[in-house]
């Protein structure tokens, strides 16, 4: 939280008054006991503002929920946006006082243009891009000489920790997707627009504005050759996180929600197509031959991510590709990307063979080898669990190896959700067995992997009994630890 509030103080004052703050800051405390007062006396004296009111921020526990409402007035070219903030009562905390939050945002035309910003009582436009603060509960911001009705672009580069509430149609989701130089916000923009097509896939409807809109924005992003940002384009061909879209249909069933992201990224590789993620990915290839420089790691990734959508549409060529990848490559990243794929798509003496060669070459370098057990345990599905029994019994495994412990069951029990979460429980009970061998071993590690039994009481009610039972039972556990006694108690209150 403190490293996001400092981040805010600089989004609310700019990156050269933020400069000149620090500086002065440091001019005056180096080598003293300072307090977060003094810093933002030095920056405010620096911006010329106060901004004793941010302190509030550190005494008032709570995110606030920032709600956004627009609203264009074509007869007076008036473009209205009408903030409003709420945090809910926090234990100990019941009354919430508003917290200042700078805000800040541009308007898009329709063709992608930023429009100039002109606040109503300003004589001029101040830039395309600008920062407003809400002090109070709620406040309203005028812009005038609005041509059309632009698409706000709210909360550019996170710019406070606060949720923003505000809504999109996916057109224009795609839009921003497309356009918004702010990299956060087109991340953003592809994270709600991929959060509504999975809506609409899981609850089984036909028709998917959204899907169609996310895959549509993203082909055209993938092919202009004008945005050469590699790390932000890996970021944005995934799919919002496993944990994030079952948030969104909760009591949730593990398989349901696996099945239609499955069916998002199915739908964005063959947007992309075959012979276009081919080509990128042997661009990508060329481009690493040799090369060493700050772009490398963002060049990797993007590799990564195109192999994996590739192998979903062309599946033969991509592991073909894959298997040269991991046989000549230069380093471990690459490596890693292509045992993934050969560990999730290839058959069964591939993946094996592969699997053989890792462990090998790696055999003496226990971290390594860590990740080799991690790999096959995030395999998807439930006959994963027969995997997971097998390298229990590994020679190299051991339950006295915090790291090994994590590397197979944590992983399992955290990435691999159709697994863990089998239908008949078997998941639930094999991690239950080994929490209890674990304890009397490494209480502290125990009560860490148990962990992942947290949030059961949201599944769906089946897969939510069996939880609950193994939880029961493991709390009824003899002489089990008071590490892991508390949090299996916490887990079931």
């Amino acid at each position: 939280k403190g490293a996001e509030l400092i981040r805010m103080l600089a989004a609310r004052i700019g990156s050269e008054a933020f400069r000149r703050g620090t500086d002065l800051y440091f001019a005056r405390h180096d080598g003293s006991a300072a307090t977060v007062e003094d810093l933002l006396a030095a920056l405010g004296e620096a911006a010329g503002v106060d901004l004793t009111p941010y302190l509030a921020w550190y005494a008032q526990a709570g995110t606030p929920r920032l709600s956004a409402r627009c609203h264009y007035e074509p007869a007076t070219r008036r473009y209205v946006l009408r903030l409003a903030q709420h945090t809910a009562p926090t234990p100990g905390q019941s009354d919430k006082r508003p917290l200042p939050i700078p805000l800040k945002l541009a308007l898009f035309a329709r063709d992608g243009r930023m429009l100039p910003l002109r606040l109503a009582g300003e004589a001029a436009p101040a830039g395309t891009e600008r920062v407003v603060e809400l002090t109070d509960a709620a406040a309203e911001f005028v812009f005038e000489d609005i041509d059309e009705a632009p698409l706000p672009s709210l909360l550019r580069g996170f710019s406070a920790p606060v949720i923003l509430e505000c809504a999109s149609a996916p057109e224009d989701l795609a839009l921003l997707l497309q356009h918004d130089a702010d990299g956060f916000n087109r991340w953003e923009a592809g994270q709600h627009l991929a959060a509504d097509a999975f809506r609409t896939a899981h609850a089984g409807s036909a028709h998917n504005a959204a899907l169609a809109a996310w895959t549509g924005a993203l082909k055209a992003l993938f092919a202009r050759a004008d945005f050469n940002d590699e790390a932000l384009l890996a970021e944005l061909l995934d799919a919002p996180a496993v944990s994030e879209l079952e948030a969104l249909v909760e009591p949730h069933d593990p398989d349901a929600v696996d099945a239609a992201r499955r069916q998002l990224e199915r739908a964005l590789a063959r947007a992309l197509n075959a012979a276009t993620l081919a080509a990128r990915y042997a661009a990508l290839h060329a481009a690493e031959l040799g090369v060493h420089d700050a772009r490398a790691p963002a060049r990797r990734r993007l590799k990564r991510r195109v192999l994996e959508l590739w192998v979903l549409v062309d599946r033969a060529a991509a592991l073909a590709a894959a298997e040269d990848q991991f046989a000549q490559a230069s380093g471990m990243s690459e490596r890693l990307a292509a045992l993934r794929v050969l560990t999730r798509h290839a058959a069964a003496a591939a993946r094996a063979a592969a699997l053989a060669a890792f462990r090998a070459r790696h055999a003496q370098q226990p971290l390594v080898l860590d990740v080799w057990f991690a790999v096959q345990a995030e395999v998807p599905g439930g006959a994963t669990l027969d995997t997971v029994r097998t390298l229990l019994g590994d020679a190299a495994f051991t339950l006295r190896n915090p790291n090994r412990v994590q590397a197979l069951l944590g992983t399992f029990a955290r990435q691999n959700r159709t697994g863990f979460h089998r239908v008949d429980g078997a998941g639930y009970a094999l991690m239950v067995e080994q929490l209890r061998a674990l304890d009397a071993l490494n209480p502290q590690t125990a009560a860490r992997i148990a962990q992942v039994f947290n949030g059961w009481a949201r599944l769906e009610p089946k897969r939510r009994a069996l939880a609950e039972a193994q939880l029961r039972a493991l709390a009824a556990t003899p002489g089990l630890s008071r590490n892991l006694a508390d949090i299996v108690q916490r887990s079931l209150a």
